[in-house]
């Protein structure tokens, strides 16, 4: 059997046995049936066209808020120290999304954030950026940077490592071969 044949019978099996991750769940929520019920990585899609919604600003076990870099406002006036035990308009110094953060040094694309307010209206976001401190990962403080007027642009929301789609034990994960004569013969230059 040629290896086409087998990716395309592996297919045509995981097709006929294929069961939703959630058979009863809506768009935006668990089913109430099944507790290990899997999120679809197209949720995070949706949530990205509905932004302002207050319901999805609070992080789920399968997704959280990230904001962009370009938007973290440098400066003394934008910093916000956490030691043990601290809280700033909830968020503690032990949140989660501080083991979210990258402790090297440099620009991240993307940063863990947490929305303190949203107004649709002016189309921006009153968030704080989770930070280590660049020079001293293990330092005992916890650092935030506030941007009380984040454009919607650079705010969205991501998968949590390991919930996607991808990482679903029901997904389909088959070698798939590519027959030699779909190529030119100028890039066959390993034979």
């Amino acid at each position: 059997m040629s290896s086409l044949a087998s990716t395309t019978e592996a297919w045509d099996k995981h097709v006929q046995s294929y069961a939703p991750p959630c058979r009863q769940k809506s768009f935006f929520g668990k089913s109430n049936e099944d507790p290990n019920c899997f999120e679809s990585s197209a949720k995070v899609y949706g949530l990205n066209k509905d932004k302002f919604n207050p319901k999805f600003h609070s992080w789920t076990e399968d997704y959280f808020t990230v904001c962009h870099y370009d938007g973290m406002v440098p400066g003394e006036q934008s910093l916000i120290v956490l030691q043990e035990g601290d809280d700033f308009r909830g968020v503690k110094w032990d949140d989660e999304g501080f083991k979210f953060v990258a402790t090297r040094s440099g620009v991240n694309a993307w940063i863990p954030c947490k929305v303190l307010r949203a107004d649709e209206v002016d189309g921006i976001f009153d968030v704080v950026y989770f930070r280590k401190h660049e020079s001293d990962p293990d330092s005992p403080y916890h650092y935030l940077r506030r941007n009380q007027r984040l454009r919607s642009e650079l705010f969205g929301f991501h998968m949590k490592p390991y919930k996607g789609d991808a990482h679903w034990k029901g997904a389909f994960r088959h070698t798939i071969h590519f027959p030699d004569e779909m190529f030119p013969k100028q890039w066959m230059d390993l034979v």
